[in-house]
């Protein structure tokens, strides 16, 4: 009786071990991880399910991401892929590579739901440019711009979202102007804020989320939105998917209502990470301070805006330029 005990006892450990190994997730993320990390803990201990995230490098920001999803797609390693951009998000879509949601209940401005159900966006930052007037009163050579390389992170989005609209022939007309005026497309948004903060920088083309932190830093530098040629601001969202053939649809499904939620997108907020809600209204109270105003005629992109987009032709074309002597 006793060995018939143990042994019911045993297979009752190795089925609680079983089930414990189960509850993990393995997201891929190119937010911040001081942003990211936070939120992975809350879900963590509200629902025992822990996150295994794998972080991008700041200098190719997405893109790495989405090559390795791409490369494992035989054999996908990830459950979830976070994205803190829009234009990777479409090319995984455009491949195939990415599961199907379920319908989510419609949330106006909260969060919006593909029609094909292959992504959410939620979560908006928006392009702007930070100022140190300062760099103007230390030396001419500081009259500078700058922004970052155009193949990643939200300034591809900001490049193809033109190409888009303008067609091709404006969109490195624009860049061969850039180039003329002497800019600097640099490693990535963080070292455009970097750069502006220490003053070796007069202007540079960042995300309101480098400029905020900037600006709590050093309140003697300044926010300009960036507007397009109707007056518009681009707001870029954050977009959260499932891949393909993910080990735990059920789990990551919970994942991906937790943070879409709007009390993990006000936790976003606090941390500085997102500012504005998909409608161009900021998540903030009217009545609170910030460098950032209070609403604004925002151009939401999406990945829709991208299905379809030849990718191969747009980096090749902008290297031209970007390289050329």
């Amino acid at each position: 009786m006793k060995r018939v005990l143990l042994l019911f006892g045993l297979i009752i450990f190795i089925l609680s071990s079983c089930s414990k190994e189960k509850r993990e997730l393995i997201v891929y993320t190119s937010v911040d991880q001081r942003y990211s990390e936070p939120i992975f803990t809350s879900f963590e201990k509200k629902t025992g399910i822990h996150i295994k995230a794998l972080y991008d490098m700041e200098s190719s920001k997405a893109v790495g991401l989405a090559k390795r999803i791409s490369l494992e797609h035989k054999n996908p390693k990830a459950d979830i892929f976070w994205n803190g951009e829009v234009l990777q998000t479409a090319l995984l879509a455009n491949k195939g590579l990415l599961g199907s949601l379920p319908n989510m209940p419609k949330k106006d401005g909260v969060y919006l739901e593909d029609p094909k159900r292959k992504w959410i966006i939620f979560g908006g930052r928006l392009r702007v440019w930070l100022l140190n007037n300062e760099a103007l009163s230390i030396n001419k050579r500081h009259l500078q711009k700058a922004m970052a390389y155009p193949l990643y992170g939200t300034s591809s989005d900001q490049l193809a979202w033109y190409w888009q609209r303008e067609g091709e022939r404006k969109t490195l007309q624009y860049l061969y102007k850039l180039k003329r005026k002497n800019w600097h497309f640099l490693s990535g948004n963080a070292m455009v804020r970097r750069l502006v903060e220490h003053g070796e920088l007069f202007k540079g083309l960042t995300d309101s989320d480098d400029a905020y932190l900037a600006i709590k830093r050093n309140n003697r530098l300044k926010i300009i939105i960036y507007k397009t040629e109707d007056n518009s601001t681009l707001l870029i969202p954050n977009t959260i998917s499932l891949i393909k053939g993910a080990r735990d649809k059920k789990e990551a499904i919970k994942f991906i209502k937790y943070i879409i939620s709007e009390n993990v997108q006000k936790q976003l907020v606090q941390m500085g990470w997102i500012h504005y809600r998909l409608d161009g209204k900021a998540w903030i109270n009217k009545k609170e301070s910030s460098p950032l105003p209070y609403r604004v005629k925002a151009i939401t992109l999406n990945p829709s805006l991208f299905y379809n987009f030849d990718f191969v032709k747009f980096s090749q074309k902008l290297r031209q330029v970007i390289w050329q002597k």
